[in-house]
């Protein structure tokens, strides 16, 4: 075990301690400091991180609440574009005891409507350590993701467990996540996953499907060309209509077996803490995002 990994929880509770005493605007800054080494500025944020920043600590829209919950989400996109977009949801539960094992499909995936990245990804069930996944799933039911980062919209969803079909393309391979990322209510351009199992490589198109030349610093860059999907003016247009609600929005898409499937809605990619690469495209994709001039400037 490296140093850094020996000290990540206890660092942990001391961010979560310092983020419950400090003035919401002080904890911000020195996070964001510490993980990007740059300032941050509420009064004239330029940057998309920046920006992001200032979304979590002053844009408190209440539908952003069951835009995050995993679980509560699912009615809001029945109601906006229709459930057939839906990944088929075996089962949800307040407590890890709820689980009935023996009537759940061979594969399928766990993960906690609450939080970012709970996910147990389960091929087959006959090989799954099960103490194991319920020692992780209860763990993850005690996080709210709130506390430590100041991401609104979390704070008040009710944590639970969320049991949903495992989705695998029909050649083996790993899934492709098309991320369409929304300005003001408008998709502005597109971030590409592939390898999502197993590691990250990324890509940015705009919307004509052209290669846009930066990428993110904690992700591997897609090498080769992936192919415009053909679904994507469809995808496209129905982050317009999903993102309506909000400042910004990423809306997440897979693409299978002909048929647009609905990922998740984030409101806070990378908790705002990432850094696109070459640098100045930080400042080039904040240039798209308009905030209310009310708060912004106050």
């Amino acid at each position: 075990m490296t140093l850094k990994n020996f000290l990540r929880p206890t660092y942990s509770l001391i961010r979560r301690a310092l983020f419950k005493i400090l003035p919401p605007e002080t904890a911000l800054r020195l996070e964001y400091w510490r993980a990007k080494g740059e300032n941050l500025s509420f009064k004239s944020p330029k940057t998309i991180w920046e920006k992001i920043q200032w979304i979590k600590l002053y844009d408190r829209n209440p539908l952003y609440t069951t835009l995050a919950d995993k679980y509560a989400a699912r009615d809001y996109v029945e109601q906006v574009i229709g459930k057939q977009y839906l990944v088929k949801l075996y089962g949800v539960y307040e407590k890890t005891s709820e689980i009935d094992w023996d009537v759940l499909r061979s594969a399928f995936i766990l993960k906690t409507a609450h939080g970012c990245g709970h996910n147990i990804l389960v091929a087959d069930k006959k090989t799954l350590d099960k103490n194991q996944a319920l020692k992780q799933l209860d763990a993850w039911l005690r996080v709210n993701l709130y506390y430590g980062s100041h991401s609104w919209a979390y704070k008040n969803i009710p944590p639970r467990i969320i049991c949903e079909e495992l989705l695998v393309p029909e050649d083996g391979r790993d899934l492709v996540d098309y991320k369409i990322h929304c300005m003001n209510g408008e998709p502005r351009f597109c971030q590409v996953i592939a390898e999502r199992y197993h590691g990250k490589s990324t890509a940015y198109y705009d919307l004509q499907w052209n290669r846009l030349p930066f990428h993110k610093l904690t992700d591997g860059c897609i090498s080769e060309e992936i192919p415009r999907p053909s679904a994507l003016d469809e995808m496209v247009d129905l982050a317009r209509k999903l993102s309506k609600a909000a400042i910004y929005m990423r809306v997440d898409f897979y693409f299978l077996k002909g048929q647009i499937i609905f990922g998740e809605m984030t409101l806070y990619p990378t908790n705002g803490l990432a850094h696109f690469d070459p640098p100045e495209y930080n400042l080039w994709v904040g240039e798209m995002l308009t905030l209310p001039a009310q708060r912004r400037c106050s």
